[in-house]
C-alpha cells in the first residue's frame, strides 16, 4: 500500500512523518534552511506550531475509508481495512476495576504498523489547502503540524493575511475531520527583526513564545543553540548517572553499550541542526562522554590506577571516538544521501554547483539563497556549511557508489584535521 501511494505522489512532499527518505531530521534541516535563508536576506518570520488534540484517536473510520477509496484502492483492500478498523472495543480500568465495554467507532489502533499509513492518508489533502501565498509554508511530521511566512516590511502585512487566512482554513479542516485543535495550546515563534503582529482564531489570541521545542529540538529567536546544548547535556549527564548508580556492575562492555544505548542518542539527536561552532559549546558537549570515560576507567580498573590514562587514549582503548569526530562523520553522511537523493530533500533546493578551481579538483559545491554577508550563526548553517566540507573532500570521495562506501572511505581519514579542526 506504502509503495502505491508512493507511486501515486500521494503522500505531499510536506510530510516528513513515517515516510521513506524522510525523518525528523529532514524535516528540521528543512525549515531552518528556509528561516536562515529569510533572516540572511533581512527577512523575518512567524511561525505556528499547531497542537492537535488526540489525533490519532479523532480519526472518522467513514472519512478515511471514503479518502481511500477516492485514490483508487482495490476494493479488496478496503474491505480488508475497514474489517481491520471495525468491531473494536475499549475499557477503562481504575485501580483492579474495569469499566463496561464500549465500541470504537473512531481512532486508528494505537501502536499499530498501519496506523501512521492510515493516519498520514487521512491528512493528504491538508497541505494543498494551506498554501495561501508564496512566502506561507507548511511543515507536517504526523500530526505536528507548523505553518510559517517569511516577509520583509513591505509585505508583511500581505503575508500576516495569509497566514492567518492558512491558520483559518486548518482549523475549518480539523473541525470537519473532527481533530479539534488546542488553540490555547498552540503557539507562535518569531524569529527576525520585525513581528507582523498577534494571530487569533475565533476570537482566542495564539500565544507568543521565545522559545520553541520542534520535533524535541529548542530553538531560540536567534537561531542559536545554547539553551539546547544546556537541555540535552543535562538530561545526558542525569541519565548517565541514573546507569552508573542502579546498574551494579563492573563490566566495561556493559556500561559501554548502556552509554551507547542511553546517552549517546541525547547527545547526538538531530545534530546536523544544532552542531556547535564554537569551541566553548563543542567542549560542554564533549565533557558528557570525557566523565564518562573517567568513571568507566576508575570503576573497572582491577588495580589502584596510578593515573587515568588522557581522554584520547582512553578513547582508543574502549573504540569510541570524540562527539566532535561523530557529529561531523553524521554530518557529512546526510550530506552525502541528500546529494545522492536517497532522503526526501531535493539537493536543487538547497545547493548548486560551480567549476572548482581548486587544484584537487574539488565539488564546487555552493548554498543557495543565502547571503554572502551574513553572521556566524547563518555561515554555519547545515547546508552551507555542509558545502564547505564536502567541497574539501576529494572527488574520487564524493563520488562513492554508495552510503557504505562513502563512510568507509571517511574512515581512512584523518577527517577533523583534514576540515581544519582540533579533535579532543
Amino acid at each position: 500500500m506504502l509503495s502505491r501511494l508512493a507511486k501515486m505522489k500521494v503522500i505531499p512532499s510536506e510530510q516528513h512523518g513515517f515516510c521513506l527518505g524522510a525523518s525528523t531530521t529532514t524535516q528540521l534541516v528543512d525549515s531552518t534552511f528556509d528561516w536562515t535563508t529569510a533572516l540572511s536576506n533581512k527577512n523575518s518570520v512567524d511561525i505556528i506550531y499547531l497542537d492537535l488534540s488526540k489525533a490519532f484517536d479523532k480519526v472518522s473510520h467513514i472519512k478515511l475509508l471514503s479518502k481511500i477509496a477516492n485514490l483508487g484502492i482495490s476494493t479488496q483492500v478496503l474491505m480488508w481495512l475497514k474489517d481491520y478498523l471495525s468491531k473494536r472495543h475499549m475499557y477503562v480500568k481504575v485501580g483492579y476495576d474495569y469499566s463496561d465495554r464500549f465500541s470504537c467507532h473512531s481512532g486508528v489502533p494505537q501502536g499499530g504498523v498501519l496506523s501512521p499509513l492510515l493516519f498520514i492518508v487521512y491528512c493528504y489533502d491538508l497541505p494543498d489547502g494551506l498554501k495561501t501565498h508564496p512566502n506561507v509554508k507548511i511543515q507536517i511530521y504526523s500530526d505536528d503540524i507548523n505553518i510559517y511566512g517569511n516577509y520583509n516590511e513591505q509585505s508583511k502585512d500581505e503575508v500576516h493575511s495569509a497566514v492567518s487566512e492558512s491558520l483559518r482554513r486548518m482549523v475549518d479542516w480539523a473541525n470537519s475531520h473532527g481533530i479539534p485543535i488546542n488553540l490555547n495550546k498552540s503557539t507562535v515563534f518569531h524569529i527576525g527583526k520585525s513581528f507582523s503582529g498577534e494571530y487569533s482564531v475565533n476570537g482566542t489570541i495564539l500565544i507568543k513564545s521565545n522559545l520553541a521545542k520542534d520535533l524535541g529540538v529548542l530553538f531560540d529567536s536567534r537561531m542559536q543553540f545554547t539553551n539546547l546544548i544546556d537541555h540535552i547535556t543535562k538530561k545526558a549527564l542525569s541519565t548517565l548517572f541514573t546507569i552508573l548508580r542502579n546498574v551494579h556492575t563492573n563490566d566495561q562492555h556493559v556500561l559501554l553499550r548502556l552509554y551507547k544505548s542511553y546517552v549517546l542518542p541525547h547527545l547526538e539527536y538531530c545534530s546536523q541542526i544544532w552542531n556547535p561552532h564554537t569551541k566553548k559549546l563543542q567542549r560542554k558537549v564533549e565533557r558528557v562522554q570525557q566523565i564518562f570515560t573517567r568513571i568507566l576507567f576508575y570503576r573497572t580498573a582491577t588495580n589502584l590506577l596510578p593515573s587515568l590514562p588522557s581522554y584520547k587514549i582512553g578513547l582508543k582503548h574502549l573504540s569510541l571516538q570524540s562527539l566532535l569526530y561523530r557529529r561531523v562523520f553524521n554530518y557529512l553522511s546526510f550530506c552525502f544521501r541528500i546529494l545522492r537523493l536517497h532522503t526526501k530533500l531535493r539537493a536543487s533546493k538547497y545547493w548548486g554547483f560551480r567549476i572548482s578551481r581548486a587544484r584537487t579538483g574539488g565539488l564546487g559545491l555552493y548554498c543557495k539563497g543565502i547571503s554572502t554577508v551574513s553572521n556566524n550563526i547563518i555561515f554555519n548553517t547545515f547546508f552551507r556549511r555542509g558545502a564547505r566540507w564536502m567541497n574539501m573532500l576529494r572527488l574520487n570521495i564524493v563520488n562513492s557508489a554508495n552510503l557504505a562506501t562513502f563512510k568507509k572511505k571517511l574512515r581512512k581519514l584523518d577527517l577533523l584535521r583534514l576540515l581544519k579542526m582540533e579533535d579532543y
